[in-house]
């Protein structure tokens, strides 16, 4: 949570959080069941100032995620996504003000 704003917007498709509550809580929700593994690649990153205290990024990234410890067996990759952020400078430091993520493409959910 120390990489957002207090008050940051996170969405992903239909999700919306808002606040690093709903944010931590969300992920907190994902380790319920026990450990999970995730690895994310990005890539391409660009970066444009929009003054001295804000910024905006787009990257795009390719996460591996799975249930369990290391090492998982599968190798298909879970999302590979646009990441269109939006940066504050707060006390110093560059936070997470948005993140918003763009599926391009989606693993298929094992029924």
């Amino acid at each position: 949570m120390a990489l957002f704003t207090a008050d940051a917007l996170y969405t992903n498709g239909p999700r919306i959080l808002r606040g690093t509550q709903q944010i931590r809580d969300f992920y907190l929700g994902r380790t319920r069941d026990g450990p999970r593994t995730s690895r994310h690649f990005v890539t391409g990153l660009r970066i444009e100032f929009l003054s001295e205290a804000a910024a905006r990024g787009l990257s795009v990234c390719m996460t591996f995620s799975a249930p369990g410890e290391p090492p998982i067996e599968s190798t298909v990759p879970a999302i590979v996504a646009d990441f269109e952020d939006v940066y504050a400078l707060r006390d110093g430091r560059w936070l997470f003000a948005e993140r918003h993520i763009r599926p391009m493409f989606k693993a298929a959910v094992s029924k």
